[in-house]
C-alpha cells in the first residue's frame, strides 16, 4: 500500500499549519511554510504529487504561473510537482485562515496556543493563559503545581525537541537546523547542520538530545551524535 493518501495528506497540511500558526508570525511564518512544503514527500515524489492533485481543490488554479515556475523545458511530471507545491501552500494557508480564531496568544511568551487543547488549570493564577513552551521556558514559576502536572500529562515536555535537523530547500536538497526551539540556519548537508547545533550547544553549555525530523514531522533520535567532535 502506498504511503500517500488523501487522509494522510490532510493530516500533513494540518501539522504544518498548526506549527506555523503557533510558533511563527509574519515573514518567518511564510518562510517556514514554504520550506516545510518544499521538502515534503508529497512534493518530492511524483506519487505524492498525484495524491495532492486528487485531494486538493487548489490544484492547478493558475497553470500560467505553474508553467512559469516550472520552466520552459518542464515535462508533465515536473508540472505536476510544481502544481502540487502551489496547491499545498494554499491548503496550509486555508487551514490557518479557517482555524486562527481558535488560537490565542500566551500572556507569558507570546506564542499562540489552541484554546481547546489548553483549557488551563483549576486555579485563578493559571486561568488557562499558558502554553507548554512557557511551562518549559519559565520552569512553571508562575503556575500552581496542579496546573503544571495536568498540562504535562496531556503534552509531556520533550527534551529531544531542543536540537533538530529537518529537510528543507528545493525538494529537500538542504537541511535546516534548530536549537532550543530557535532556527539556526539552512545548510548544504546534514553534517553541516549538526556541526552548527554542536557549536551552539557548546557556546550555551547546554547539551540536549538531537533529533532528525522527517518530512512527515516524525522525530528520530540521533543516537550517535557526539557533542565533543
Amino acid at each position: 500500500m502506498s504511503d500517500f493518501n488523501a487522509a494522510d495528506y490532510e493530516e500533513t497540511v494540518e501539522s504544518i499549519a498548526k506549527e506555523a500558526l503557533q510558533d511563527y508570525s509574519g515573514n518567518s511564518r511564510d518562510d517556514f511554510i514554504r520550506e516545510s512544503v518544499d521538502g515534503n514527500s508529497y512534493i518530492i515524489y511524483y506519487a505524492g504529487a498525484e495524491v495532492v492533485k486528487q485531494a486538493s481543490s487548489n490544484y492547478g488554479n493558475d497553470w500560467r504561473e505553474i508553467h512559469a515556475l516550472a520552466g520552459d523545458n518542464a515535462d508533465d511530471d515536473k508540472l505536476k510537482q510544481v502544481a502540487a507545491y502551489e496547491a499545498m501552500i494554499q491548503d496550509v494557508y486555508e487551514w490557518i485562515r479557517d482555524h486562527e480564531d481558535d488560537y490565542e496568544d500566551c500572556e507569558m511568551c507570546g506564542k499562540s496556543f489552541d484554546l481547546e487543547e489548553n483549557e488551563g488549570g483549576p486555579c485563578y493564577t493559571c486561568d488557562g493563559m499558558f502554553c507548554n513552551d512557557c511551562l518549559t521556558d519559565h520552569k512553571g514559576e508562575d503556575f500552581c503545581e496542579a496546573c503544571i502536572e495536568e498540562a504535562r500529562e496531556e503534552d509531556p515536555i520533550r527534551e529531544e525537541d531542543d536540537g533538530t535537523i529537518t529537510p528543507s530547500g528545493p525538494l529537500g536538497s538542504r537541511t535546516s537546523a534548530a536549537f532550543g526551539g530557535k532556527f539556526i540556519g539552512e545548510f548544504s548537508t546534514d553534517e553541516e547542520a549538526l556541526e552548527a547545533i554542536r557549536k551552539q550547544g557548546n557556546e550555551d553549555q547546554f547539551f540536549p538530545n538531537v533529533c532528525r525530523i522527517s518530512d512527515h514531522g516524525n522525530e528520530h533520535l540521533i543516537t550517535d551524535f557526539d557533542w565533543d567532535q
